[in-house]
């Protein structure tokens, strides 16, 4: 039996998610009867798209949809303009098609439930909940109830689902996955940058440059390690960033801790093959990240520090607490703050958390978790079989 699925998704760009379905793609495709291919379209190209702009996507993608089982849309909730998404739904629903959703984000982060008024302020601000909640209703409720599967990477987003009403059955479970990289040599950069000599340990933290992530978390955190200690911020602000200031604010730390030369910005790394070199010459990586944002959020940019089998040390978010349930694949830190950070990365076993970084990249790799998606597309697609067999 061959499946088909044609994937709607950000592609050849600057995105987490665009790598992390090339690297599904790639996976997926390597097993005898899938083929698993892409809508050229990406999301945040039609999202800015005019409404005849849009129409004539989407008539392209009808005559090409067609051909496949299956539509597998990645969600994001900046990539879809109105109700950009319930129209690709009600084609694919038109034409008979399975769709298939993955989920990287907890509709937490944007719905704002609407609140009882109390006076004049709070009442505009019921007036406005009102109108973001109808909204989120219109643009992904709604075409959520559409989709015969929905895949999500962490136990708060699957719950915050079916408090919004969605259908237990169609909400499944899989785990992040994690690159499989080749040979790849260490850079040099960093520990030229950070005149690294023996007995230093250098930290990395990976990613965009945001508030979130607690990049400035990492550098007061080096104000409290021996001077031995060096910190790599590998990554630069995201080109769409709404707060192009935090950059400034982290080096404004820098400068008042004298950590000058303690502390290298490598700006933004768009190759994975030089993020990869980069990495492999930190001995820790770090993830300080924020306690609300990524409770509901799995982090592309931590698969990266398994991929290359980095002791990881992270502050304990719920989704973050979830995947340490395996093995204890990272170290967490007690509580979300930069002081407890400091204390781990004083006290850390780095061969042991190596150890433990490799173990987990082995056993949750995009080859291990493909054949997940496979039976998710094969139980949507048995019963259909089964009725095409019997006509025939």
């Amino acid at each position: 039996m061959q499946i088909k699925i044609l994937n709607i998704t950000t592609q050849h760009e600057v995105c987490g998610i665009a790598k992390y379905q090339e690297q599904y793609m790639e996976a997926l495709n390597d097993h005898e009867g899938i083929k698993s291919d892409l809508f050229p379209y990406s999301p945040n190209i039609t999202k800015l798209m005019s409404r005849a702009q849009f129409s004539a996507v989407l008539a392209e993608f009808e005559q090409q949809l067609q051909d496949y089982d299956i539509l597998h849309l990645q969600h994001e909730f900046a990539f879809y303009r109105g109700n950009q998404l319930g129209q690709y739904f009600d084609v694919a629903k038109k034409l008979g098609k399975k769709i298939v959703v993955t989920i990287h984000t907890s509709p937490e982060i944007v719905h704002l439930p609407a609140v009882s008024p109390r006076g004049v302020r709070s009442g505009l601000l019921f007036l406005k909940n009102i109108s973001a909640e109808r909204h989120f209703d219109q643009s992904f409720i709604s075409p959520m109830h559409q989709a015969d599967r929905i895949l999500v990477h962490n136990l708060r987003t699957h719950h915050v689902l079916l408090d919004l009403k969605l259908s237990a059955d169609k909400v499944k479970l899989i785990e992040l996955p994690v690159p499989m990289l080749g040979q790849i040599s260490p850079s040099a950069r960093l520990h030229k940058a950070l005149s690294v000599k023996s007995g230093d340990v250098l930290i990395g933290i990976v990613g965009f440059v945001a508030k979130v992530k607690g990049v400035d978390h990492a550098v007061r955190a080096l104000s409290f390690l021996p001077d031995n200690y060096k910190l790599a911020i590998i990554g630069g602000i995201h080109p769409q960033s709404a707060d192009m200031g935090y950059l400034d604010y982290v080096c404004d730390i820098v400068v008042q801790h004298g950590l000058q030369d303690r502390v290298y910005i490598t700006g933004f790394v768009p190759e994975n093959d030089e993020l990869n070199r980069l990495i492999r010459e930190c001995d820790i990586c770090v993830y300080p990240y924020e306690q609300h944002y990524y409770a509901g959020v799995s982090s592309a940019a931590l698969a990266d520090a398994f991929a290359n089998h980095k002791p990881v040390i992270a502050y304990p978010t719920a989704a973050f607490q979830e995947l340490n349930t395996h093995n204890e694949a990272m170290i967490l830190c007690k509580s979300f703050n930069y002081y407890e950070l400091a204390r781990e990365l004083k006290g850390i076993n780095i061969e042991a958390a190596r150890k433990a970084s490799t173990l987990f990249a082995v056993g949750h790799s995009y080859p291990k978790v493909a054949p997940k998606v496979i039976s998710a597309y094969e139980n949507l697609l048995s019963g259909v079989r089964q009725q095409t067999d019997a006509k025939d």
